[in-house]
């Protein structure tokens, strides 16, 4: 059982952009967080679970699989991450589907960055009173 606040520091970035990724990377490195990066959907589930990632954050528009397919994916098989959707192309009806694809939340590309620390910062509280 995970117990310690420090095993929920880790997040998982998926975005096809590597300038995006290497930001989001140092960013959250920088304020204490473990980072693993990808930028695509291949081999995410298995790094989710070899890893004990808990929170992931995805960008909707990749390559080969859409994002939203992931959040999916994801939500079935660890419905106690927090899944976090992230777009450079936003409307109301992505909006709607993030949601129904399993992300708690949705963020907008130029990403304020603050503000997603704090989501992630309450995220990491979140999921260390759910295990706890």
């Amino acid at each position: 059982m995970i117990n310690s606040m420090k095993d929920f520091r880790k997040i998982l970035i998926v975005d096809d952009e590597e300038l995006m990724r290497m930001m989001l990377e140092n960013f959250f490195k920088n304020h204490g967080f473990s980072v693993y990066t990808t930028s695509g959907s291949d081999g995410v589930l298995d790094l989710i679970e070899s890893e004990s990632i808990r929170i992931i954050i995805v960008d909707l528009k990749l390559l080969r699989e859409s994002g939203l397919d992931l959040g999916t994916k994801i939500m079935k098989k660890f419905p106690s991450t927090v899944r976090i959707a992230m777009t450079g192309y936003p409307s109301a009806y992505e909006l709607r589907e993030s949601r129904e694809s399993g992300f708690d939340d949705y963020f907008r590309k130029p990403l304020n960055l603050e503000l997603l620390l704090q989501k992630i910062e309450s995220a990491v509280v979140q999921l260390h009173r759910w295990n706890s």
